[in-house]
Parts: C-alpha cells; structure tokens; sequence
C-alpha cells in the first residue's frame, strides 16, 4: 500500500525541505521551524501578534499564510507526495520489466 507525505521546500541558501506524513502535520512543523524563528520586528506591524495568536488556536496553515504575506521568502508546499521505501525496492526487477524502455519495439 503506498505512503503519501506532504512536503515543504523554503527556497534559500540552502534550500530548507520538511517532510510530514500529513498537510497538518506539516504546517505545524512549519509553524515551529521556520515562522517562529522569526523575529517580531522583521514582521509587519501587527502580524507578530496575529501569527502568535493563530499558532496559540493551532491555526498553524493561517500563521504560516499570514507570515508568507508578510516577507518576501518563497516557500512551495506539496500535498500527496508518494513516499517510497526499501520494500518497493523488491519489486524493482518485476516493475523494470513493464516499462516501455523494456518493451520490444514493433517490427518494421
């Protein structure tokens, strides 16, 4: 059965990547290492104390939205992201074979 995990990437130097197994899961741990590692006066006036109170009612996607609008950082979210793993890798030899590269061109 396949895993799906939601991802983050905050462009930078170095880029910065989260990995959550759920969209939630992933705008909270947003929430902890990236908006509230912020510092209130790098914020616009107001937006400190309206994030802490979204992260305060666990709003973690509505703090995270309100701080992207506020700056200019760059940050992509992805939901629904297949995670694979070492026991997808048993079927590698099997799954090869299926793939058009395996295929046998049709004759001229």
């Amino acid at each position: 059965m396949p895993k799906f995990v939601a991802l983050a990437v905050l462009h930078g130097d170095p880029p910065k990547v989260i990995i959550a197994e759920n969209l939630e899961t992933l705008h909270w741990r947003l929430a902890i290492e990236i908006v509230a590692q912020s510092s209130p006066e790098s914020l616009p006036p107001g937006d400190a104390e309206r994030i802490r109170a979204d992260f305060l009612d666990e709003q973690w996607a509505a703090g995270v939205e309100r701080w992207l609008r506020g700056n200019e950082e760059i940050l992509d979210v992805y939901d629904s992201w297949e995670l694979y793993t070492d026991d997808d890798l048993e079927l590698a030899p099997v799954e090869l074979q299926l793939q058009p590269l395996f295929q046998d061109p049709p004759p001229r």
